[in-house]
């Protein structure tokens, strides 16, 4: 027996050392700050919180000397490290366009990245690997089964009785096609909805055939609005779905069509034809489908391997992966999506499926919430089958991982909880422009990522900014004060500057450059008086990774996809001066406990109060854990949920919430303001958030 806990020791030793980062200082908070600490680091600030470059190899148009003449600027001006970003699309300062260089991670360009590797070592730089050339990962390797999908289908219209064999078109394809599924839907008597959205409020957004939006802030409550249920006499029951699958081969039907009117509808899968956007020359291809674990395999294989065997064979200053922000649109469909419904689901996806061509099965209500649950499902597939799988990987590579996996551009995604798989958190900011994202909202997407810090333990907000597309280098130190000052109050505690473009000095001053950010290298007018700009970045970046942030106000922000933080001042019931932080549900269920009269993390991190969305629904899990919190003490504010999130468990999962709300909320008239204690804690209802901290004491 004492052999075999000594090999499970060992194995458990073996296995926290293959996980354990090549990084010499700690990624995770610290709450014991002392004044020698703070004070040496805004005299000399360590490496670890220096701002890094987001490093352009515009077109891989980088020579050893330039790559060595960048590194050693950039170390003497203060940089911490850079971010190795090969891509396309220059603007040229020469007479003429540059040649292009070697191909992204073929011998010659690998011999270019040994290089930096090296010259990153003498100098003591830390580098991060943007994971392709340009974004949106995908490589000139994939193929159209492995890239980005969507579900498509066709209806044909039958009339029985009898044997019958029909051949049944295919669905409009790009590039790829593979049958899913066949359905018969027996038609109905009274006329069917001739615009998908008049039978389900917001069917095309709900079903992800249709962004929410771009940029800015999103309509995110229309995912959840719907229609009354009346005039909805041509719903299905699940029984009027009736599985031909097998019935089904080579584009035809083989059936005995019962006596009345039927509608055949076949599914299947293409590509959406999410490309790799601004890659240098030779890369272009098909993005990766980020629902499946065989197109990661092949990520890994084709771009992931040879970039990290180059690195470990030339130093050991590569130290991060990095993905850029998510462009790629939506996804709908996957292989094995059927399976990957029933694993996170807990029930079949088929009765339901003529839900997704915009038709009501059960009820309104019921066709709603599987809805939920199927954009859930999407957003699970991505988390589960590329960014922890992309986490895993850096990690038995002993590095670390920086992602903008958050969006911001309305991907099909609960942000908070893909942007936790992150070692470092990352989001981005874009300098004032009358251009070009105008607003705020559509500037600084910052805040997310501090959350997702703050609630999962994380010392560093990283964001790329200031970013900016417009006319070139109109933006000075003295423009840009306010804006680093606005980023840093927002919790960003790292900055990647976005730009510094590589540009050897053959093509002159200002030489090769970026048609987008704020430009920042050693051909700018001011390079040689940066280093006290710099020199401020760092030592604020400095004290703002100490310690923990202080927040009095914990928001659970629901279970639904997609699902974003927006900016600092989305919240604007708080009085100024008090701050707080958003969660997903994996914080609430894992992390969140009650302690000597506040709500804490395993960090230390803490708050006064629990604020619930105001909303009907609520995720089952979610509120047995409310009712442990406020068994224990916690005070909780929001609105008495009257049913569950989706169908998961359905109907018994509405009878459980009802229970545990009646005994939450007590007897509730929502007209007046109510508190209703529950064990040791309390529940209010009508009463803002102010109030309840004034009563706590926190507000004076």
């Amino acid at each position: 027996m004492h052999k075999y806990l000594i090999l499970s020791l060992f194995l458990v030793f073996f296995s926290s050392c293959t996980e354990e980062q090549n990084i010499d200082y700690s990624l995770e908070t610290n709450s014991d700050v002392d004044y020698q600490t703070l004070h040496e680091g805004f005299t000399e600030p360590p490496d670890e919180v220096k701002i890094k470059a987001y490093w352009w190899w515009l077109n891989s148009n980088v020579t050893k000397e330039s790559i060595r003449q960048d590194l050693t600027e950039m170390k003497e001006k203060g940089y911490g490290g850079a971010v190795i970003f090969d891509a396309g699309s220059s603007n040229y300062s020469a007479a003429s366009k540059p040649p292009a260089g070697p191909v992204f991670l073929s011998e010659d360009w690998q011999e270019l990245y040994a290089h930096t590797i090296d010259v990153a070592d003498s100098l003591g730089l830390e580098l991060s690997i943007n994971a392709q050339s340009g974004w949106n990962p995908g490589a000139p390797s994939v193929t159209p089964d492995l890239a980005m999908k969507e579900l498509v289908w066709t209806e044909t219209e039958v009339e029985g009785s009898g044997e019958r064999t029909i051949k049944l078109p295919k669905p409009d394809t790009n590039m790829y096609y593979e049958d899913v599924m066949v359905q018969a839907i027996r038609k109905p008597q009274t006329g069917e909805r001739k615009v998908k959205n008049e039978a389900i409020k917001y069917w095309d957004k709900k079903s992800f055939n249709e962004q929410l939006g771009w940029k800015g802030i999103y309509p995110l409550h229309q995912v959840r609005e719907t229609y009354t249920e009346e005039n909805i006499d041509h719903a299905l029951q699940k029984d009027d779905v009736i599985d031909l699958t097998g019935n089904f081969n080579n584009g035809r039907l083989t059936w005995n069509v019962p006596q009345g009117e039927w509608v055949i509808i076949r599914y299947g899968m293409t590509c959406t034809g999410a490309r790799t956007s601004t890659t240098s020359d030779g890369w272009g291809g098909l993005s990766y489908d980020h629902l499946n674990p065989e197109a990661f395999e092949i990520f890994e294989e084709d771009v992931l391997n040879p970039l990290i065997t180059t690195a470990k064979s030339a130093g050991n200053s590569l130290k991060y992966l990095h993905t850029d922000s998510w462009e790629m649109g939506l996804a709908t469909w996957t292989n094995h999506f059927q399976e990957e419904f029933q694993k996170f689901r807990g029930y079949d996806i088929t009765q339901y499926m003529p839900i997704l061509t915009g038709r009501v099965v059960g009820s309104r209500g019921q066709t709603n919430r599987f809805l939920s649950d199927y954009r859930k499902t999407v957003g699970d597939c991505i988390a589960a089958n590329h960014y922890e799988l992309f986490k895993q990987y850096a990690h038995r590579q002993n590095l670390a991982t920086h992602p903008e996996s958050g969006g911001p551009h309305s991907a099909p995604i609960d942000a908070l909880k893909v942007m936790s798989m992150n070692d470092i958190p990352m989001g981005e900011f874009w300098a004032r422009s009358n251009t070009h994202r105008v607003k705020a909202s559509e500037r600084l997407s910052v805040k997310q990522s501090a959350c997702v810090a703050h609630t999962n333990g994380k010392r560093f907000v990283q964001a790329e900014g200031p970013t900016s597309i417009g006319p070139q280098w109109e933006r000075a130190p003295k423009d840009l004060k306010g804006l680093m000052d606005r980023i840093f109050c927002a919790g960003v505690n790292r900055v990647v500057w976005h730009t510094y473009t590589s540009s050897p000095d053959k093509y002159g001053i200002p030489g090769n450059e970026y048609f987008a950010g704020t430009h920042f290298n050693r051909h700018v007018t001011w390079w040689d008086e940066s280093s006290e700009f710099v020199s401020y970045l760092n030592r604020t970046q400095h004290l703002l990774s100490q310690g923990l942030f202080s927040a009095d106000v914990l928001y659970y922000y629901g279970d639904q996809v997609p699902n974003f933080v927006f900016m600092k001042n989305e919240v604007e019931e708080l009085d100024f001066g008090y701050d707080w932080d958003k969660c997903a549900s994996h914080v609430l269920l894992n992390r969140v406990s009650f302690e000597d009269g506040r709500l804490r993390l395993p960090d230390g991190m803490n708050y006064q109060v629990l604020k619930l969305p105001d909303r009907e629904a609520i995720n089952l899990e979610v509120l047995r854990k409310v009712e442990q919190l406020v068994k224990n003490g916690a005070t909780v504010i929001g609105p008495r949920p009257e049913r569950a999130t989706g169908l998961s468990e359905y109907p018994e999962s509405d009878k459980e919430v009802k229970e545990i709300a009646g005994r939450l909320w007590g007897d509730i008239d929502g007209k007046q303001v109510t508190q209703n204690k529950y064990g040791k804690g309390k529940v209010v209802y009508g009463m803002d958030v102010n109030q309840v901290l004034r009563e706590k004491g926190v507000i004076p």
